[in-house]
């Protein structure tokens, strides 16, 4: 297949396809114990093992393919041509296929899921989101997106909104075009890369969650999906009520006991309520990333700017102001600053009385700090925007101020939707009698929690029909009688409870996030069939893949609150496990390759940490966090991903330290630790950088075959760069930017676009750190050539395009500092008057205006006006632009009469040229800004009269 390279690699020897690339000998060397056969190999970045592809997309109704059926087909052969195995639903419509265990099968078979946005595929109901939900379940970052209909963008589900997806809206036009075929491998080709690298395609929204820190999970989001939900149309009913005709109401408080469904509704809103749900958040106890206010806000704003483009383009001006990292500013700064301020400037269109929605879910398991934030924050949202929160009753006194909806077990209507439950289940066992579906509604108590734990103790084995009657009452009573089935033998006998089973339960509680397998394995020291022992007669409570966590936290909550035999210490289980961790680390420096068990550890340990921190135990804290920087500097071959999370797992351990210093009042040479190698100590920086910039770079590179480092690869390495700069490391920064940029010059050429970009960054970070004043000295000639060999308009179209692609790293100085030099070189050669080039004035005008630097912008966008109007008239598309500028500025300055008549003539010359097309967002815009100048200036009536106008558009 011309085009498309992605060779599978596999050990010749045993053929197995779990392998390590040695970096020092450059080879390959199989990890099958078994084997351990050391081979040649391409590197890395050039190959791909074989995966199994789940395709999900609308399928044939009523003889009618969705339109994107072709499509489909043609990627399915080329990722086969490539190797790969594909899965597609053939028998979604045969007669008496189980479809959904079929699907759940495929998903459950396959290395990725690649779903293909339509409007077919996204329509509610329909089996595509369906699938969504399910992989979201089992396959977590593995889904990709694909989008083959721009109509589809403002109906992607929420719950997977943030995941950037792969644009091919446009590939009709390349149908039975002469480029199809080159145009259809330069796609797949970016597929390609992402199954080579297990990431996410490229784009603004990845860009955007890099400069946020965003860290968004959707695998409980998926899990409570796939169980699905019963009845609760009368919980919606309430939430659409008030979401429509309660508008000054912000937020919908839904109240309830533990096994109510709170967690279920709310992930049903998420998945399946599309255009109304823009950004959720479910706190989990067991996550420390979800229950904090800082993160809280940047997933919250991130999730907020992949659906709102508005939002997205006030959010990456609030970021641009920030004087500070983020990690340096308070929540309720950032809660202001990121989310209040550009959500009160976001315009509405109507949509107050269609109101967007928030979810956040599980507040009761969240940090309190995260409840007293939105106490103070929530009522100034704008009444276009609501939130649906849940939690349990303890967090009402956070929110009297709010109605609050009470999901009551007494209730009617819940006692109706547990009944509707029985039925469902009585349809698949024909031995579940009324008497016994009777009993056990009453023993549930309206907590529908205890009904499918019932149901999962049959399936799983641990119970039967006939028995069900023996079950108590109350979800407490329900998991006594589990353990004492499922243990019959007195715990303190000795035996599988005793030896594998409590040892492990008390782990879970005391971990503060997901349990790795193999820690829990070497913990516990199982050997042989234990973990399948374990696996057995936990079934049901357990949620068991790479980790192991409870299936609902008022498991844990039983076990530590509970008296009698299986009542767990949690205080002496995590002592264990704060011992346990503080024994993998090193006794002296040593240099060995990341593995993903160590990545597991590492974060435990800040996990730990963070927690032990929290609880005030700084000893335990402090060692675990030294634990960490510890085992990182010792890290020597690392892919980009990983560098990313060790990156990440070190600012966070330095941080931790520096917050132990704050609360004990120690003093700052005590950020000075031993690595353990007898007398040599290093400080945090220099820890840093020897992790980092000692092996990144040479492992990430390799030996720097041109022709196998992509683009993608280093844009990958640009953001990278820019984020350990962030960390002020500016050497390691500077020789990756160094790097990057001999690679595009090499392969590019010194004139490209992106050769450019690089030099700029390179350029501009030794200029920061060194103060070397040469370096505006050597790009001024870069560009004086480029005007020599290609002119002053080419150069500049050139020169901004470079300029955008730093303001869309979020490098706004730097961009600035761009668009200065191209004018200050231009005005050398064509003097103040002679002024041809408007691509840089106009984005330094935007610049300008963002800063409220209304004097600079007006002058820079007169002469804009001026050049255009010159060339292409007045009623040219861009001669408008920069007339609807200037009129902004007029505005914002309050000289209101000359922007109400600069908005009329360009309302006016619009009309003259195009008509009044209704879908013209310059029209729409225009006229907005037209009404707001008229209320301003006292004429409400006239105001009125176009925004009803607007409406209708």
């Amino acid at each position: 297949m011309t085009g498309i390279s992605t060779p599978v690699l596999c050990c010749p020897l045993c053929h197995g396809e779990k392998l390590a690339f040695i970096l020092a000998r450059k080879r390959w060397r199989c990890e099958n114990i078994d084997c351990c056969e050391v081979f040649d190999g391409p590197p890395p970045g050039n190959l791909s093992r074989q995966q199994n592809i789940f395709l999900s997309y609308a399928h044939t109704v009523d003889g009618n393919d969705d339109h994107s059926a072709h499509l489909v087909r043609r990627i399915k052969e080329k990722l086969e041509q490539a190797g790969h195995k594909t899965w597609i639903d053939e028998q979604q419509l045969q007669p008496g296929f189980d479809w959904r265990h079929g699907i759940t099968q495929g998903i459950l078979a396959s290395d990725r899921v690649l779903s293909f946005l339509s409007p077919r595929s996204v329509r509610d109901p329909g089996v595509c989101l369906d699938e969504i939900g399910i992989a979201m379940a089992h396959k977590h970052g593995a889904i990709a997106t694909i989008l083959t209909d721009d109509r589809t963008v403002s109906s992607i589900p929420a719950s997977v909104s943030h995941i950037q997806y792969l644009d091919l809206a446009d590939w009709k036009l390349h149908v039975n075009a002469p480029d199809e075929e080159p145009w259809l491998e330069s796609k797949v080709q970016k597929i390609l890369d992402i199954l080579t690298k297990n990431a996410g395609f490229a784009g603004e929204l990845e860009h955007l969650a890099r400069a946020l820190g965003a860290s968004t999970t959707v695998s409980k989001i998926g899990r409570l999906i796939e169980s699905g939900i019963v009845g609760r149309a009368w919980v919606f009913d309430a939430i659409e009520t008030w979401r429509l005709q309660q508008i000054n109401q912000r937020v919908f408080q839904l109240i309830g006991l533990p096994g109510t469904g709170k967690s279920a509704i709310a992930a049903h809103l998420v998945h399946y309520a599309k255009l109304r749900v823009v950004a959720y958040h479910f706190c989990e106890a067991d996550q420390p990333e979800t229950r904090f206010p800082h993160i809280f806000v940047r997933n919250l704003a991130f999730m907020l700017a992949a659906r709102l483009p508005a939002f997205r383009v006030l959010l990456k001006e609030q970021l641009a102001r920030l004087t500070k990292p983020l990690h340096e500013l308070s929540a309720d700064y950032l809660m202001e600053q990121l989310l209040i301020n550009p959500l009160r400037s976001h315009i509405d269109g109507g949509q107050t009385d269609d109101r967007l929605l928030i979810v956040i879910d599980g507040l009761d398991e969240a940090d309190i700090s995260l409840s007293k934030l939105l106490n103070k924050t929530l009522q100034d949202l704008p009444s276009w925007l609501g939130v649906v929160m849940t939690g349990r009753t303890s967090i009402k006194p956070y929110f009297e101020q709010f109605q609050t909806y009470e999901l009551s077990i007494d209730d009617k209507n819940n006692q109706t939707d547990l009944r509707q439950f029985m039925l469902k289940w009585a349809e698949d066992e024909p031995a579940m009698t009324s008497d016994i579906q009777e009993y056990l509604l009453h023993c549930a108590s309206g907590q529908i929690l205890y009904l499918v734990m019932a149901r999962r103790a049959v399936k799983d084995g641990n119970m039967t029909i006939n028995n069900l009657k023996m079950l108590p009452p109350g979800l407490g009573g329900c998991y006594q009688i589990w353990f004492e089935r499922a243990f019959s033998e007195r715990p303190t006998e000795g035996g599988v409870w005793n030896t594998l089973v409590y040892p492990l339960l008390g782990l879970l509680c005391a971990s503060s996030m997901p349990l790795p397998i193999h820690v829990a394995r070497k913990i516990g020291n199982w050997h042989g069939q234990d973990a399948t022992i374990v696996r057995h007669a936990l079934s049901g409570l357990l949620l068991w893949d790479s980790s192991l966590q409870f299936s609902h936290k008022s498991i844990s909550d039983w076990l530590i609150e509970t008296e009698g035999l299986f009542c767990v210490n949690v205080e002496e289980s995590t002592q264990r496990l704060v011992d346990w961790l503080s024994e993998q680390i090193p006794d002296s420096y040593q240099r060995y390759e990341l593995s993903d068990e160590k990545l597991d550890v590492c974060g435990l340990m800040v996990s730990m940490a963070q927690t032990q921190l929290h609880k005030k135990q700084f000893s335990n804290s402090k060692r675990l966090y030294e634990g960490v920087l510890n085992i990182c500097a010792g890290f020597l071959s690392v892919s980009k991903s990983d560098a990313l999370s060790t990156m990440q797992l070190v600012y966070q351990s330095g941080r931790g330290l520096l917050e132990i210093i704050q609360e004990t009042d120690m003093g700052s040479d005590d950020l000075i630790f031993s690595i353990n190698s007898g007398s040599s100590e290093v400080t945090l920086m220099e820890m840093t950088y020897e992790a980092f910039g000692a092996y990144i770079i040479p492992m990430m590179m390799g030996e720097r075959p041109v022709a196998s480092v992509s683009p993608e690869k280093l844009s990958d390495l640009t953001n990278l760069a820019i984020q350990i700069e962030d960390l002020g490391l500016s050497p390691v920064s500077e020789r990756l930017h160094e790097t990057v940029f001999s690679l595009r010059e090499e392969h590019l050429g010194s004139s490209h676009i992106d050769t450019l970009l690089s030099w700029f960054i390179y350029a501009s970070n030794c200029k920061n750190s060194q103060g070397d004043m040469s370096v505006d000295v050597q790009f001024k000639r870069k560009i004086e050539g480029l005007c020599d060999s290609l002119g002053m308009l080419s150069t500049d179209q050139l020169v901004s395009s470079v300029g955008v692609s730093l303001e869309k790293l979020f490098l706004f100085s730097k961009a600035k500092s761009v668009y200065e030099m191209f004018l200050e070189i231009e005005r050398g050669r064509v003097g103040a008057l002679g002024s041809l080039s408007p691509h840089c004035r106009s984005f330094l005008a935007r610049m300008f205006y963002r800063e409220k630097k209304f004097a600079e912008a007006k002058i820079m966008y007169e002469q804009v006006l001026l050049i255009y109007q010159k060339n292409d008239g007045i009623e040219h598309a861009e001669s408008l632009t920069a007339m609807s500028a200037l009129a902004d500025i007029e505005e914002a300055i309050g000289d209101f009469i000359s922007a109400r008549s600069s908005y009329e003539r360009i309302l006016t010359i619009r009309k003259k040229v195009q008509g009044w097309e209704l879908d013209n967002p310059a029209n729409y815009f225009t006229v907005q800004a037209l009404s707001r100048t008229l209320r301003a200036l006292g004429e409400k009536k006239l105001a009125d009269e176009l925004d009803e106008k607007a409406s209708t558009w």
